[in-house]
């Protein structure tokens, strides 16, 4: 065992005995050897536990729940002894020279809190392809940009950077808090928000991991419904981390174009709300620009200025909550108004289908559709 290793790698297992061993081996083989390999096998139901025990290599640390979820990255944390951490996933592969372009990287811009890289998209075969269940190379394949820049993006395209691409100092997640709990789509993305608050980050602009994506859309970011729908609330909650930038000239940094609203005030959440709202109508942000307001307009201590309690009056405000509809009330409504209609016309169906004069004048009918072109009987099952 390597007493004082430079990278702490962090390896999470969880139901790929199809690819943990190239996982594993991909980091094993790595041309920066100066590593320790902390794998988290996360109570699999396959063999990928058997798969990891096989291996006899002394820069391994193993640890496995007996239940999914039950411990993970946070846990773990205090005993990572390498100055920079690593993310690594059991169906993604590492090219080989993957930490030893970072760790240079890191060693000679010291400002830099964290380095990323482009990535290649696999299928489950491990074969390259150009997108796939909604996964697009285009996504990560980033510019460099300075911190404020990238929080900038951040607000308006959501997350872009892959999360096993990062290496990370370990200060980092000192400084900036680790993973918060009850994130289960955008942990990631979360901490890429809390870390460009804080430090400088960049992206090296070659493809040195490869990413793999499932047919059967078993990805944690997969656009299955139940992963949107948690995605949104977490959206909401990353969004808050934005209320950090404490007054308008440091929000300005971020936000160059918030200079054309009429506000001289300290507090950036009137700003932040109006920022929000100009957007395609993305409800996380529409709920959240309500709250902000809500919130300012309601605090004792908020900002007065000359032209008034900005962005909006009682009234004005009232309008904006009823023309946002954030949980959907609409289409409900709308839905349970049409459901007379529908069940009338249902009735109309099932009583024409089942009438003897509908049956006796099905060959006339018959005879109209061919010489019309217009089909105007339901189908018999």
């Amino acid at each position: 065992m390597i007493n004082n290793p430079k990278v702490s790698i962090h390896l999470s297992s969880y139901n790929h005995e199809r690819f943990i061993r190239q996982s594993i081996e991909s980091a094993l083989h790595q041309t920066f050897d100066d590593f320790e390999l902390v794998i988290k096998e996360d109570a699999s139901t396959d063999s990928s536990w058997e798969i990891i025990q096989s291996y006899t290599d002394p820069r391994i640390k193993t640890y496995r729940n007996l239940v999914n979820r039950e411990k993970g990255f946070n846990n773990y944390f205090p005993a990572f002894r390498g100055k920079y951490i690593a993310i690594h996933h059991s169906d993604d592969v590492w090219e080989l020279d993957k930490l030893e372009k970072q760790v240079e990287f890191l060693d000679t811009h010291p400002q830099i809190g964290a380095v990323f890289s482009h990535i290649t998209i696999i299928d489950e075969a491990g074969q390259p392809i150009d997108e796939n269940q909604g996964f697009d190379i285009k996504t990560f394949e980033q510019p460099n940009r300075d911190r404020y820049a990238w929080l900038n993006h951040f607000f308006y395209h959501g997350n872009a950077l892959c999360h096993p691409s990062i290496l990370i100092r370990k200060e980092c997640y000192e400084n900036c808090g680790l993973y918060r709990f009850g994130m289960v789509q955008l942990p990631d993305f979360d901490m890429w928000v809390r870390l460009c608050l804080k430090y400088e980050i960049h992206v090296i602009q070659e493809k040195l991991v490869r990413f793999r994506v499932h047919g059967n859309l078993s990805n944690a970011s997969s656009p299955k419904s139940e992963n949107l729908v948690r995605a949104n609330f977490e959206h909401l909650q990353v969004l808050n981390n934005y209320l950090e930038l404490k007054d308008r000239n440091e929000l300005l940094k971020v936000f160059p174009e918030a200079a054309q609203y009429d506000y001289q005030g300290s507090d950036v959440r009137p700003l932040l709300a109006h920022l929000a709202l100009d957007n395609d109508g993305f409800v996380p942000k529409n709920f959240w620009a309500l709250q902000l307001l809500f919130d300012f307009m309601n605090d004792p201590k908020k900002q007065k200025t000359t032209s008034g309690e900005f962005p909006y009056s009682k009234n004005e405000y009232a309008a904006l909550n009823r023309s946002l509809d954030v949980f959907g009330i609409e289409p409900r409504l709308q839905v349970k108004e049409l459901k007379p209609l529908v069940d009338r016309l249902q009735g109309q169906v099932l009583f024409y289908s089942q009438s003897k004069s509908w049956k006796i004048t099905r060959p006339l009918r018959r005879i109209m559709e061919i010489l019309t072109g217009k089909k105007n009987e339901p189908q018999d099952h």
